[in-house]
């Protein structure tokens, strides 16, 4: 696990030793040495450990919150997000905008950060160029843009699925028909998912 970057690291290490209740905090640990290491490409492990140290011991960042100690109370409503509510569990869940826009699922689909007169995602290429230098291996046969699609398709579905493990007893998941843009009302396709978790239901 020494060769992953520093967040799955981080993540396969909390997997083996966290309990299910501790791994949100180990997310949140893994997103911020993320963050730090991209904005610091010549830290090492243990610049990473030492800034992780110093913004505990200041306060900077805090693990001991309301949100880490979350324990969900009968007839109380938890409004939440999916990333949030990693590691915790209700008796009922409902997930709403389950959409085809807000999980897409076709490569070819319209993606956040992508931008049609520059011919792509831009950050994606940015991060290729970067791995290339640094002699990382590259999808062979896929572009950047290609390749952050993919991720990106990844992410919401795993995210989709942290979502549904949440409920102990009962799950809802809905989307909105329709939505205005620029003042038109348009239809809003719903997600594979819900084709896929009937299908599993039969």
């Amino acid at each position: 696990a020494a060769q992953l970057p520093v967040d799955q690291l981080v993540l396969t290490v909390a997997d083996d030793l966290f309990a299910e209740s501790r791994l949100a905090t180990a997310h949140r640990v893994a997103n911020t040495l993320r963050t730090w290491a991209d904005q610091n490409p010549s830290w090492r492990l243990s610049d990473l450990l030492r800034e992780l140290d110093t913004s505990l011991k200041t306060k900077q960042l805090r693990l001991d919150d309301e949100e880490t100690n979350f324990e969900p109370r009968p007839g109380v409503l938890t409004l939440t997000t999916m990333h949030r509510a990693k590691g915790l569990e209700w008796d009922f869940v409902h997930v709403v905008d389950v959409d085809g826009e807000r999980f897409r699922y076709h490569p070819d689909d319209a993606f956040k950060g992508e931008y049609g007169f520059i011919g792509g995602n831009p950050a994606a290429d940015v991060r290729a160029a970067l791995a290339s230098i640094a002699g990382l291996p590259v999808a062979p046969g896929e572009t950047p843009t290609q390749a952050a699609r993919q991720e990106a398709i990844a992410e919401d579905f795993r995210l989709l699925y942290v979502a549904i493990t949440r409920a102990r007893r009962y799950l809802s998941l809905s989307w909105g028909v329709e939505a205005t843009r620029w003042g038109r009302v348009e239809s809003v396709p719903r997600s594979v998912a819900f084709e896929y978790l009937r299908k599993q239901q039969t």
